[in-house]
């Protein structure tokens, strides 16, 4: 026996959470814990003699050092980024773990019983993957992926069109941020689909929560969409950056900062050059994206001014609008016109209204995003036509399938804004439905052994923090009302916040002041920590509005992959007599395609693999123990 404290001295004080931006640490009690030896302490947590804080990081700091960096706990598996490469995932390990079921913790392991679930001809299967930025999930995510392809023995086709989709899907939907290199900015739900005698017959991708934002604004130390950066390398040559209108360097487009040298983008821009072929893309039509995507850095560099005391919005220079224009394929006239002076119908007559400086700036903004996401979406469903499921085998009454889910950890940075909490949020409901189907299977085990057990709801506790943010005066019905009222704004959403929530166990008006009309904070208490969250921006994220005139003058263009992004927009629209247009709230469609994959989980047999940043330094073999502890909440 040994007292932990000889064993991780560091542990006498471990991280609890954020509190108005500073550390709170907290001395924890002294204990007595058994201090397991890397051959007997089992590769299960859950079969420790005395399972505690200190037991539990003993046992992966031996592992870890030792290169094993897989570990069983329960029903899930946990995986600690190495920091390095380690040569665990070769055919012929792979090959191992398809044919036994006798070997150690892995994630070949887990695709390999999701397999197996389907070969046995029962239940669809799940994969989640979660953890936070860095922690690994999209490079555990390709593995698992290329097993399961692997294991099925068949239509290499489709296995290969799916492998080269996610190369394409980090090329426009990853970026660099302060903690990792190749984060991924949105949720990915990978459909691998079966028929009833267990043959790979297509599969299909969903995805959530592209961060758009990110295109126009990054935050100290991030970069934007991959794909910017690899457009600019030297993998393409002059005379293709010429005609892309490509006449800058990274830094100098207003879009772009933070370039990163030990980036190879030139590299990464020939496999998503190749990845375009491989879909099924043609030359031309790869022209057309990098047209856009061109535009797009063009828009964030539009100067703009303002004649004094008018409120009247003008180009200054229209290098950048003709740019643009000819990028497009439309009139830069009119361009100018739908940015400075858009339309708005009023009884049947279009009536041009003058913009200040900061509308205009924001119609540009919402310009770029929207042109961004929707080429987004357009990539992916190219992908999903490439390996698409034959309707009448999808639809057999005994098609099954494995999924897997990849999408961002709980995060808590520097400014946490509407993109963190819907995060957030999606991680707090995620973490209900694995409390639920844990214990649910241990409590059902349990009475198949006879074992006396007093039915406990282990979900409940995340309910409180779930309410808050669904019931019909939460957070998210108070943020949807802000956003259709006349005038609404930011400071009238946290006064009401405020003075509704503020009795919620679950809510906290800002440490900084009590008086809400003075700041612009709010916090909640989620499963992994209270986290403050800053106001600014809200409304327009959430609305998620583009002016009519944009979206007009970008379906009467004559570019050919424009004309397909944009349909002519409906005239009865209500929403287009008053200027913009927007489908509905982003917060009010998310909650339900949330719901939607909730459902499809529990339809499903799921297993769980909790991905681990072992330290922010990226250094290998070490482990920093409060920073593990709290990923293992």
């Amino acid at each position: 026996m040994l007292e932990y404290w000889s064993v991780f001295s560091n542990l006498l004080e471990i991280f609890f959470g954020f509190e108005s931006s500073v550390l709170q640490l907290k001395r924890i009690e002294k204990t007595k814990c058994e201090v397991p030896s890397l051959n007997n302490y089992s590769e299960d947590l859950c079969t420790l003699t005395q399972p505690n804080a200190a037991t539990v990081l003993h046992a992966l700091n031996i592992r870890y050092t030792s290169n094993v960096i897989h570990t069983y706990c329960g029903l899930f598996c946990v995986v600690i980024n190495p920091w390095k490469t380690i040569p665990i995932y070769s055919d012929e390990v792979k090959q191992l773990y398809q044919h036994r079921n006798d070997l150690p913790p892995h994630v070949y392991s887990v695709a390999q019983n999701a397999f197996h679930g389907i070969l046995k001809g029962g239940r669809s299967q799940s994969i989640l993957i979660t953890g936070e930025s860095g922690a690994g999930k999209t490079e555990n995510t390709k593995k698992i992926i290329d097993f399961i392809l692997s294991s099925s023995g068949s239509n290499n086709t489709i296995g290969e069109c799916v492998v080269t989709s996610g190369v394409l899907l980090e090329a426009m939907g990853n970026a660099r941020t302060t903690h990792n290199s190749n984060s991924s900015r949105f949720g990915k739900f990978i459909r691998i689909e079966f028929d009833e005698n267990s043959k790979l017959i297509g599969a299909k991708i969903e995805c959530y929560l592209l961060e758009k934002s990110r295109v126009v604004s990054q935050s100290d130390g991030d970069r934007n969409f991959h794909i910017f950066y690899q457009m600019l390398s030297n993998h393409f040559d002059n005379p293709h950056k010429s005609f892309l209108k490509l006449s800058k360097k990274v830094n100098e487009y207003k879009y772009l900062r933070n370039d990163d040298p030990s980036i190879d983008d030139a590299e990464t821009a020939r496999m998503t050059d190749e990845a375009f072929s491989k879909i099924g893309l043609s030359e031309e039509e790869k022209i057309w994206i990098f047209q856009i995507l061109s535009a797009v850095l063009w828009i964030g560099d539009i100067k703009f001014g303002e004649r004094s005391g008018l409120d009247v919005s003008f180009v200054e220079t229209m290098q950048e609008v003709d740019n643009i224009a000819e990028l497009l394929e439309m009139k830069s006239s009119k361009l100018v016109d739908a940015l400075t002076q858009p339309t708005i119908k009023v009884h049947d007559k279009l009536i041009r209204k003058n913009q200040n400086l900061a509308k205009t700036l924001s119609s540009a903004s919402a310009m770029a995003k929207v042109l961004y996401e929707r080429l987004f979406g357009w990539i992916v469903k190219r992908c999903n036509d490439a390996f698409s499921v034959d309707d009448t085998k999808s639809s057999c009454r005994n098609s099954r399938f494995i999924a897997v889910l990849d999408i961002a950890g709980f995060e808590i940075i520097e400014k946490n804004s509407f993109e963190q909490f819907c995060i957030n949020y999606t991680n707090e409901k995620l973490q209900q439905f694995f409390n639920h189907f844990m214990f649910v299977k241990e409590q059902s085990d349990y009475l198949e052994e006879g074992i006396k057990w007093t039915q406990v709801n282990f979900a409940n506790h995340l309910q409180p923090t779930i309410d808050l943010i669904e019931k019909p005066m939460g957070v998210l019905s108070f943020l949807e009302e802000e956003c259709v009222v006349p005038n609404g704004s930011e400071k009238s959403l946290l006064e009401k916040l405020c003075s509704n929530l503020s009795g919620d166990s679950s809510f906290q008006k800002s440490k900084q002041s009590q008086k809400c009309s003075t700041i612009r904070h709010f916090a909640v208490q989620h499963y992994a920590g209270e986290v403050h969250y800053n106001i600014d921006g809200w409304l327009e994220k959430n609305r998620d509005n583009v002016e009519t005139s944009v979206l007009d003058i970008l379906s009467q263009s004559t570019h050919p992959l424009l004309k397909v992004l944009f349909p002519p927009v409906a005239t009865n629209n209500p929403r287009a007599r008053r200027g913009t247009i927007t489908n509905s709230t982003v917060s009010f469609l998310y909650k339900n395609q949330l719901q939607c994959l909730l459902d499809t989980l529990n339809t499903s047999s799921a297993h769980f693999i909790r991905c681990v940043v072992p330290n922010y330094e990226k250094l290998p073999g070490k482990i920093d123990a409060p920073l593990v502890l709290s990923q293992l909440k």
